[in-house]
């Protein structure tokens, strides 16, 4: 089923929300729906293992932090956009009740992307700066072929990461590193 079209030919975000399942991913950016294929292994693999590793730091040091899985985030009305990461962490401010029923307003504080093959270079990239321009304060992008993560902060230049090295949350989440080999474990 289509979604209804504004008269601009653009979807708004109610419509959105109401797409059905038809087996793709897909997010809402600049009023059109972008669509691309449901992730493979190695792509879950890298993605519950952060997630995991996120998980039990955040509740090992009781921070008022919460890891999200892929969730819808609006990070702009006009032109609705909503964007949904792999994985995000919120402060608890910012996180909606148990029985929120709609997507996140607002970016992540942190965004964490998996480029997949059927990503480009130019869309991980837009996402990127959408995220940052919305308000993120850091976002992580895990290239699984190459076993690098590009680490991404306002006003900052990016920094990439080999497989050898250490992943930091910096002031997004206090004390986490993470032995980037963990990440890459099949």
């Amino acid at each position: 089923m289509a979604p209804t079209l504004n008269a601009d030919g653009t979807v708004g975000i109610d419509e959105y929300a109401q797409l059905p399942d038809d087996g793709y991913r897909a997010e809402l950016v600049r009023g059109s729906v972008v669509r691309e294929p449901q992730p493979g292994y190695r792509h879950g693999n890298i993605q519950t293992r952060l997630a995991a590793i996120l998980i039990r730091h955040i509740d090992a040091h009781g921070l008022d932090l919460s890891c999200l899985g892929p969730t819808g985030f609006v990070i702009e009305r006009d032109p609705p956009t909503v964007r949904g990461p792999d994985l995000a962490v919120l402060r608890g401010t910012r996180v909606p009740t148990p029985d929120h029923p709609g997507f996140v307003e607002g970016a992540p504080d942190l965004a964490i992307e998996i480029a997949s093959p059927s990503n480009s270079a130019a869309e991980i990239d837009a996402k990127v700066r959408d995220y940052l321009r919305s308000g993120s304060r850091l976002v992580w992008v895990v290239y699984p072929e190459t076993r690098i993560v590009a680490v991404h902060e306002p006003a900052a230049p990016v920094r990439s990461l080999g497989a050898d090295q250490e992943l930091n949350g910096a002031d997004v989440v206090p004390g986490l590193r993470i032995a980037l080999p963990a990440v890459f474990r099949t």
